[in-house]
């Protein structure tokens, strides 16, 4: 099977789609079930479908870019997790063809091949959790196309100013994806200043080009008047962040298990062959470089197995190293096809809970649960007044408290007259909640302090307030 991918031929582009097809096949037949992330994502495009304003009427810290796809998905397909993952396999296998073009024009191996594509895609798929659509995904894109101007960079050193205005475009646009990604406009300031020969004036370019996006993302912010709501929430996430953990460490290296494993053979190999030109032992210094610095987002990310999507370029390269270096037919053909099926039997593993393999891996903070106000909330419009997402499974979200970390300051303590106005604010602009879940006792101070709610809302039982008839 390596070999054949070493073959310099188009063709092979197919069979890359095809295997990466059937490795996620089983998934699919199985059939793809809806993850909190997802449900999320689900709840901010449907939002703002229904015209809510990011960060001024509809109050979570996504960024704007992964906001608005959503918003677009919503109006094109509805609360559909079949084109979350259709688009997601189909953006994830166009990074594997510009993984593999990035790879031959930049002349990281010597001769022209599409395993680099084949490896790429086989670890964007040693979890369930990275297939679908998610912001991280996204703003991998762009910065793909960020490390391949690096990379040009540092094999042409190039006179023409546009890729080094590029490498901060992309990575400012990745930001607005994700903003964690925003880490990787200064790892690429100490990479140029490393790794190549960079003038002064071309780091205050990358700097522009990072900046350029946010600014224009700002201006618009500014003129529908949500500069502050949209700084307040953004900063509100980076100094206070109150991250939920899906995964354990113990999981997150399980899954990674074997990832880990041949890329801790690749380092070993290329150190003892050592048979690269400078340039190359650059490139392979340079991404490891990234990589290590790249850590620093697992600080900063939520603990899921899509963070990992943000080192497959680095862990991508160097694999495809070690298997090219490989001299013995036999043994690579042994190792490669190892590699293969050790992704696909841990997708088939923790599908199909084989060895109780989920003893150790354990996904379940991903998984949406029952709750007991599914029946009492579906199809309704409705607020949860406490962190419980699960509720909003089966109903629509209404006002703009979705983040109950931005919101629950406000919400708790309505007795100042500018929290009062957000709330209230928040509960007329547009259609009220039909039912409300309050799961932190907030509702009798809302009451009290707010008319509104005290003349349109009765409570029926334990936790639940209805609207009454007649209110709009």
């Amino acid at each position: 099977m390596l070999s054949f991918f070493r073959i310099n031929d188009p063709s092979r582009i197919i069979i890359v789609f095809i295997l990466l097809l059937v490795v996620r096949l089983p998934f699919y037949i199985q059939g793809i079930t809806i993850t909190l992330p997802d449900l999320n994502h689900f709840l901010i495009g449907e939002s703002l479908a229904n015209g809510s304003s990011l960060y001024i009427s509809l109050w979570e810290d996504i960024s704007p870019f992964s906001a608005w796809t959503y918003m677009l998905l919503h109006f094109l397909f509805g609360k559909s997790i079949w084109a979350y993952h259709t688009i997601g396999f189909l953006l994830m296998f166009f990074q594997c063809l510009l993984f593999n073009a990035i790879t031959y024009k930049n002349k990281l191996y010597n001769e022209g091949t599409y395993v680099p594509a084949i490896v790429y895609g086989l670890l964007m798929s040693i979890s369930s959790g990275m297939y679908s659509l998610s912001p991280i995904l996204m703003s991998s894109t762009f910065i793909l196309l960020a490390l391949n101007n690096i990379f040009r960079q540092v094999e042409f050193r190039m006179k023409s100013d546009e890729p080094i205005l590029g490498i901060g475009i992309y990575l400012g646009v990745a930001a607005l994806f994700y903003l964690p990604a925003a880490i990787f406009g200064l790892i690429a300031l100490i990479i140029l200043a490393f790794f190549s020969s960079t003038i002064g004036r071309r780091y205050v370019l990358v700097f522009f080009g990072f900046a350029l996006p946010l600014l224009l993302v700002i201006c618009y912010f500014y003129f529908i008047d949500g500069v502050a709501s949209a700084w307040s929430i953004v900063a509100t996430k980076i100094f206070n962040p109150n991250k939920f953990d899906y995964l354990s460490y113990q999981s997150i290296l399980l899954i990674l298990a074997i990832p880990l494993l041949y890329f801790i053979f690749s380092i070993v190999r290329i150190v003892q062959k050592n048979r690269f030109s400078n340039y190359q032992l650059r490139l392979i210094q340079l991404v490891i470089v990234w990589m290590l610095m790249s850590l620093f987002l697992m600080i900063w990310m939520e603990k899921l197995v899509t963070s990992f999507i943000f080192f497959i370029p680095t862990f991508a390269i160097i694999i495809t190293h070690y298997f090219l270096l490989i001299k013995n037919r036999l043994k690579a053909e042994m190792l490669f096809s190892l590699f293969m099926i050790g992704v696909l039997y841990l997708n088939l593993a923790m599908l199909y809970n084989w060895f109780s393999v989920n003893t150790y891996i354990d996904n379940s903070h991903e998984q949406l649960l029952i709750t007991s106000y599914d029946d009492k909330v579906a199809d309704k419009r409705i607020l949860v007044l406490g962190d419980n997402l699960h509720i909003y499974k089966k109903a629509s979200l209404a006002t703009p408290f979705l983040d109950w970390q931005l919101s629950s300051e406000t919400l708790k303590e309505p007795n100042y007259y500018g929290k009062s106005a957000r709330i209230y604010l928040g509960f007329t602009d547009q259609n009220p909640p039909e039912i409300i879940i309050d799961l932190e006792n907030c509702m009798p101070k809302l009451q009290k302090n707010i008319m509104f709610i005290q003349d349109n809302y009765v409570r029926t039982e334990a936790n639940v307030y209805r609207l009454k008839q007649g209110t709009n």
